[in-house]
């Protein structure tokens, strides 16, 4: 088992980048300029008893040994790694509709064809062995878990939940 706090700070400094990359991309005032400071604000806690996205990620984690495996595959992976984590965040942030449903189907299916398992002949992407072990279901979990995280930010929870 690693040492607690490797996926957390794996996983806020990937949604931090990818949130100044979406900032950058959609330019100010855009909807994805504002998903960027979303993406950003999840990495911080404004009061001592929130929970950061990252943190939410090594919690999710403890409970699936798939998900906790391709996430230290992917905060430990060197640069392909930090690669990889970054354009995430920026494709999640591409693909978050209105509906947070959709998106996390979107998403999963992003995962899906990156690893060759999307039904249709092409190989996987050179580089996707982080996602080996990932079933289509961890996937799809993954990425609804992820939608849900933004989803929360965007809708600002109220205090105290």
């Amino acid at each position: 088992m690693p040492k607690t706090g490797v996926i957390a700070s794996g996983m806020n400094r990937a949604y931090r980048t990818g949130g100044r990359i979406a900032t950058v991309l959609g330019g100010p005032g855009s909807r994805l300029a504002r998903v960027g400071a979303a993406l950003q604000e999840i990495t911080v806690k404004a009061y001592p008893d929130d929970v950061t996205v990252g943190e939410a990620w090594e919690a999710y984690a403890a409970a699936n040994p798939r998900v906790r495996a391709f996430l230290l595959r992917l905060v430990s992976g060197g640069a392909a790694g930090e690669l990889v984590m970054i354009h995430l965040t920026v494709v999640l942030a591409l693909v978050t509709p209105d509906n947070p449903d959709e998106a996390a189907g979107k998403l999963g299916q992003v995962f899906a064809a990156v690893a060759g398992e999307d039904g249709s002949d092409a190989a996987p992407v050179p580089g996707a062995g982080f996602l080996a072990g990932m079933t289509q279901e961890d996937m799809a979990q993954a990425a609804a878990f992820a939608q849900s995280m933004m989803s929360r930010q965007a809708n600002g929870p109220a205090r105290g939940e």
